[in-house]
């Protein structure tokens, strides 16, 4: 046990809520890290709460194939509380009451001036949980994230240095002398979702896969859940994309274009997107970097954004800042282009600086 981890685990010993978030993502990794660390913490008695994925359906069948059906209702709801702002400067205060009046309670101000209920607010804010865990969520939500989310802790797990699936089996196996049974397939995918932007197989995560599977794991609850997510129409618009994929040896780039007819003939869910990034940077290894664009309709405007990845984090990061943006884990995410050519371009002059 590392000495970040055996810290972790005295200071989550002595808690009792835990947050935890990975802030604007549809990254399948991170929702399966952050749902694995979830149920670690309410089978150790923990309140926890999640991200809600609820409103997305393929989050939910996904995550509901592969844990407990409950999973997503055992969410801790984060307490919140009342808060009744006054602007002193125009509301001068100088006693405040309550009383009963049957069911009501009044507050009482009184003061020397007429008070102006319009420099009165009411908001609702949230109590601070004991212990808020940034995973790995975008560089651009890390201040908004902590900002919004009152704790009394603050925990940062990355994949900058190791994988997720790595760091999370540490922290579940400070607590348990084995993978807990009902853990396996979602750290297993985990496993197999990061493999996919690996360039080569990673010791470390050949060795986790190794641990995983001298005891039986579920593979066909694995394949139902990836039925769950993905269906047939993810894999027709990955055939679309492949065989609208290029790639630019000069750069070692592959280039992959979505145009909006190939979105709405497969019924394509916005969640798909990262996943097909990954799988095409999963089959053309030979690529150090990776740009997959699409054509999207909003209030019938059409526009083109892109995710960009792959290189060091370092080079990515600055690709990304060159380009206006931020990584988040090992791509960034593009948005407002006119069209393709003018997204080729612009990410071109970007990956130019550090490819060449």
């Amino acid at each position: 046990m590392t000495e970040a981890v055996k810290k972790f685990k005295e200071t989550l010993e002595k808690v009792e809520t835990v947050s935890i978030k990975t802030g604007d993502s549809n990254d399948i990794s991170k929702i399966l890290a952050a749902s694995l660390l979830h149920n670690l913490f309410l089978k150790l008695g923990k309140k926890s709460s999640l991200e809600n994925w609820s409103s997305s359906g393929a989050f939910s069948q996904y995550l509901e194939s592969l844990f407990e059906k409950s999973f997503l209702k055992d969410n801790l709801r984060e307490p919140e509380h009342i808060l009744i702002k006054l602007d002193t400067k125009k509301i001068p205060v100088s006693e405040l009451n309550y009383e009963k009046d049957g069911d009501m309670l009044k507050i009482i101000l009184k003061g020397k001036n007429i008070l102006n209920h319009e420099s009165i607010t009411i908001e609702k804010e949230k109590d601070a949980v004991d212990m808020l865990i940034l995973l790995d969520p975008p560089a651009g939500n890390i201040e908004k994230i902590i900002a919004q989310n009152p704790h009394r802790d603050i925990v940062k797990i990355t994949s900058k240095d190791r994988s997720l699936s790595n760091k999370i089996s540490d922290i579940i196996l400070a607590f348990y002398e084995e993978i807990p049974a009902e853990l396996k397939e979602p750290l297993w995918l985990l496993i197999k979702e990061e493999n996919k932007e690996s360039a080569h197989p990673r010791a470390e995560m050949l060795a986790l896969e190794e641990k995983l599977i001298q005891t039986p794991v579920n593979f066909e609850k694995i394949e139902e859940a990836k039925e769950a997510f993905f269906g047939q129409n993810f894999w027709k618009l990955l055939g679309r994309a492949l065989s609208r994929s290029e790639y630019e040896k000069n750069i070692r780039t592959i280039w992959t274009f979505l145009p909006q007819s190939d979105i709405q003939k497969t019924s394509m869910k916005p969640e798909w997107l990262l996943s097909i990034f990954r799988e095409i940077r999963n089959l053309r290894k030979e690529a150090k970097f990776s740009a997959l664009l699409w054509e999207e309709e909003k209030d019938g405007a059409r526009s083109v954004s892109a995710i960009v990845g792959g290189g060091e984090n370092g080079e990515l990061a600055g690709i990304a800042a060159a380009l206006g943006s931020a990584p988040a884990s090992n791509y960034f995410y593009l948005s407002g282009f006119k069209a393709f050519s003018e997204a080729e371009i612009k990410i071109r002059s970007g990956l130019k600086k550090f490819v060449l």
